[in-house]
């Protein structure tokens, strides 16, 4: 059925959610919805039921109900429900009307589906399926993740402006210097050596100090290999390095998602930080995907507000989380009133951005008070 499916998601398909089960710590929390007749699937998605106190899963800012979330560890880059093209709406009006239905069994009346495409086909599907469903929604965030279209090799020369290109430029000359050798990207999908490269370099830099590495988590690089091992075996993994001579100063992983790639996951040698090793495999990268692959996007995968990617990528994805009422009153009042909090500290903050001075003297006032 993923295969089939109206919008591609790899990250809610059986080659990245088979692995998660097996690996990770709360692989055995996971639990798969489906929509299926005689047989075949129609509509999947995975879910996990959050606790209050789950450190594995992103909590729900301000909702203090138990909530079914996709939003899985290492799963949260998209959240688009698998729904086969022949019946899209009629597997997701039977998914949601059998959550509403089993709330009691579930202990959740709360579904968040978190980094859904806003103007992608699966998200119309599913809006028109919970307007008849009788179930009500909210919007919990709306928020905009940088990408970037098919361009021509010139087109990506002229993303940045020609200071900015000289600045590269030099970086690119130094490190080019210091190693004594060009700077050359290497496509390492078919070496099984380059997801250990990955992973030791990834904890040798910050991410490793600060604890937020693959291989700081258990189960997580295991997942990683296993994950990459069956994309492999499909031809929809990439793995690419940016190499002088024999040493790699940036890697980077990516999956296809039908027609784009996801870029899960990026490191570099910060031995060699100064001379910006990753901005400089991003830029090799955009060209290589588009000359290699008949790709007609790339998506960063990163967290709102990364201002080096914004930096980078010209294009802009629309993105929505949503929270889904498959309870009762309790759950919808819950509901609504995060969303009004969240909107009102929202405005607050806009308030205090904008009238920084004001702020400060009220600040005052109130710690005197």
């Amino acid at each position: 059925m993923a295969a089939h499916s109206l919008e591609s998601n790899p990250l809610f398909g059986p080659d990245c959610v088979i692995p998660a089960a097996t690996h990770l710590p709360h692989g055995e929390r996971i639990n798969l919805v489906v929509a299926e007749e005689g047989g075949r699937y129609f509509g999947a998605f995975p879910l996990l039921r959050q606790g209050r106190n789950d450190a594995d899963v992103t909590p729900v800012a301000g909702l203090r109900r138990r909530v079914l979330t996709t939003n899985v560890r290492r799963f949260r880059f998209s959240g688009t429900p698998l729904l086969h093209r022949d019946r899209p709406d009629e597997a997701a009006r039977t998914i949601f009307e059998h959550l509403r239905d089993t709330r009691n069994l579930t202990q959740a009346g709360v579904v968040f589906m978190d980094s859904l495409v806003h103007d992608g086909e699966a998200y119309a599907a599913l809006q028109g399926a919970l307007a008849t469903c009788g179930v009500r929604t909210a919007t919990y965030h709306q928020w905009h993740r940088p990408i970037v279209r098919r361009r021509s090799e010139e087109e990506i020369d002229h993303f940045n402006s020609q200071r900015t290109n000289r600045r590269f430029a030099r970086q690119r000359r130094g490190l080019e210097g210091l190693l004594e050798a060009p700077l050359v990207l290497r496509d390492r999908s078919d070496d099984p050596g380059a997801l250990e490269d990955f992973l030791t370099m990834e904890s040798a830099g910050y991410k490793g100090r600060e604890g937020i590495d693959l291989r700081s988590h258990p189960g997580e690089a295991e997942w990683l290999v296993e994950m990459c091992r069956r994309l492999r075996e499909s031809g929809d993994l990439c793995v690419v390095s940016l190499n002088g001579g024999d040493q790699s100063v940036a890697m980077e992983v990516l999956i296809r998602a039908g027609d784009g790639w996801l870029e899960l996951f990026t490191t570099y040698d910060e031995a060699f930080a100064k001379f910006s090793p990753g901005i400089l495999l991003q830029r090799e990268l955009f060209k290589f995907v588009f000359a290699h692959f008949d790709a007609d996007w790339m998506d960063s995968c990163t967290y709102e507000g990364n201002t080096t990617m914004e930096f980078l990528y010209p294009d802009r994805l629309n993105l929505v989380a949503t929270l889904v009422v498959t309870g009762g009153v309790m759950d919808w009042w819950s509901v609504r009133t995060t969303h009004l909090n969240l909107r009102l500290l929202k405005r607050l903050a806009a308030a205090r951005e904008s009238h920084p001075r004001l702020s400060r003297s009220l600040d005052r006032v109130v710690a005197r008070t």
